[in-house]
């Protein structure tokens, strides 16, 4: 996952702000990621919008099978 720097230096670049290469000045940094705070904490506010993955582990057992569906 890219850290917020790496998302703030991506999005200048797209809107033009930032040639290749170029680092944003700690004053443009500080702004932008108070930008993409205050959009992350907007997103989270609808549902359905911030997605988010859950790991769960299961220990599987070979002691007996199971069926699913029991037409018996």
């Amino acid at each position: 996952m890219p850290s917020a720097q790496a998302i703030v230096d991506r999005a200048l670049r797209a809107v033009g702000k930032l040639a290749s290469g170029e680092t944003p000045s700690a004053a443009l940094a500080q702004d932008s990621l108070t930008v993409l705070n205050s959009m992350i904490d907007a997103w989270g506010l609808e549902p359905g919008t911030m997605l988010s993955i859950l790991r769960t582990a299961t220990t599987l057992t070979n002691a007996r099978a199971i069926d699913p569906i029991d037409w018996r």
